[in-house]
């Protein structure tokens, strides 16, 4: 199905999410439009993975690879520090709620995994009967590819399930969590430098879908798919910048965190100013497409 934007403030959100960008005259996309269903009632994992009584600094290493069963993500390990969140002003193709950049510090490691969760991953919680199920594969195929057509709340529900399961605290990324994970070092747009090639990323349509993950070079940090293949739910609302949001790690909770959830990374869809590490994407909570997965953070306990 082809989606084209109009400028009415339903279907500009419903673009947003589906990974383009806001009201304005578009290309169609053959991708179909973007689904919003009622709010659950299940609840959020608290806190993240980098916050709160972990591991100290130097417990574990960076690069480390963890895997607490046959199915679950395999978990890389992130060194402790810090970075600037957020854009230059000169950034080309930055919007205004990129900014303030401003420093961000983790006083202790976490894990991040590898990949986007996958079928293959996120199908164990379906038969177990914690997860309801993703909306279909589009016929693109399962295995080891992103699991896609699942919303924010489905999100958690895995997360939760997989805490369960493996008696390790799991969570989704928060917002400073993913830049710092996507960025591994660098303050350029994308950790590729200052361009990004289709030989780099799942980007710019170039399948019409997406790959299985791992089909791109990693990144710094030993991590894949940070920019597209499928954007990414972190736990963060959306507002209007940077201004009083937390220095630690931590997800900012403050505004419409019911209905409105922030995505990172962008999609197979969109053009490369759309996956740069600090574009910031809003999507209906109880939403879902098929450009929008999720991956994973584990506390280090």
């Amino acid at each position: 199905m082809k989606i084209r934007a109009l400028c009415i403030p339903v279907v500009a959100a419903a673009m947003a999410f589906a990974g383009l960008t806001a009201c304005a005259d578009f290309d169609d996309y053959d991708v179909p439009a973007p689904v919003v269903e009622a709010p659950p009632t299940i609840p959020v994992a608290p806190g993240t993975a980098s916050t709160g009584t972990g591991a100290p600094a130097g417990a574990y290493k960076a690069g480390q690879t963890l895997q607490d069963c046959p199915d679950c993500p395999v978990m890389v390990v992130l060194p402790a520090g810090g970075f600037t969140m957020g854009s230059p002003a000169t950034e080309d193709g930055r919007t205004a709620d990129e900014g303030p950049a401003h420093r961000v510090g983790f006083a202790r490691p976490f894990a991040m995994a590898r990949d986007e969760v996958t079928f293959d991953q996120y199908l164990p919680c379906v038969k177990e009967g914690a997860c309801t199920g993703s909306k279909g594969d589009m016929g693109w195929g399962m295995g080891l590819r992103p699991v896609i057509n699942v919303s924010f709340y489905e999100a958690q529900r895995y997360v939760l399930w997989l805490s369960r399961k493996t008696g390790h605290a799991y969570f989704l990324p928060s917002e400073a969590e993913w830049e710092y994970a996507a960025r591994a070092g660098t303050q350029t747009p994308w950790n590729t430098g200052d361009a990004i090639l289709t030989d780099d990323a799942n980007i710019l349509n170039q399948f019409q879908k997406t790959v299985p993950v791992g089909s791109y070079p990693p990144n710094a940090f030993g991590l894949h798919d940070m920019h597209g293949n499928v954007g990414e739910w972190v736990q963060d609302c959306m507002d209007a910048g940077y201004l009083g949001v937390p220095a630690n790690g931590g997800a900012n909770l403050s505004g419409d965190c019911v209905n409105r959830r922030l995505v990172r990374g962008g999609s197979f869809a969109v053009e490369p100013r759309l996956a740069r590490s600090a574009k910031r994407m809003v999507a209906p909570s109880m939403g879902y497409a098929p450009t929008i997965g999720f991956r994973v953070t584990r506390a280090l306990d």
